[in-house]
């Protein structure tokens, strides 16, 4: 998820230097799987919302998916699925 997102940064980085960039002969010419992960962020975003829905709540995998609903901004979703499933947390 924070990989996701990462690369979806570094990429619009890199894209930004070059482009800004006067003296494009010294930088590293980058494989085209690079620029393949390229995608937008509600894409990005939407990726996550599905990785959420498919994942069941357990002490194992809270911290995940309360990261997932804090990148989706959704702190009350958050606060409701730990109401919900606190016993399984627990």
């Amino acid at each position: 998820m924070w990989a996701r997102l990462k690369t979806l940064l570094d990429i619009e980085i890199e894209e930004r230097l070059r482009s800004s960039s006067v003296d494009i002969d010294s930088y590293v010419s980058l494989p085209d799987q690079y620029w393949a992960q390229k995608q937008n962020i509600a894409d990005c975003l939407s990726k996550i919302q599905e990785d959420m829905a498919s994942n069941q709540v357990s002490s194992e995998n809270i911290f995940p998916i309360v990261q997932q609903h804090i990148i989706l901004d959704d702190v009350g979703g958050c606060l409701q699925l730990i109401y919900k499933n606190i016993e399984k947390i627990l």
